[in-house]
């Protein structure tokens, strides 16, 4: 199972499954706690990540 690396070093697990949205241009893979975003131009395409919040830790 893949994890998630916060900036104190702990890992969180992400759960394996999620839900799949497309609408074009952007094809959205979202899972709880994070959220993986494609999207297609003409210069290509891009990947990104939105994470939901910010892990715990030492501010």
């Amino acid at each position: 199972m893949p994890a998630l690396r916060s900036i104190v070093g702990e890992a969180s697990a992400l759960p394996p499954t999620g839900q799949v949205t497309a609408a074009a241009p952007v094809a959205r893979f979202v899972r709880p706690g994070l959220t993986e975003e494609y999207s297609l131009s003409v210069d290509g395409v891009r990947q990104g990540f939105v994470v939901a919040a910010l892990p715990a830790g030492p501010a």
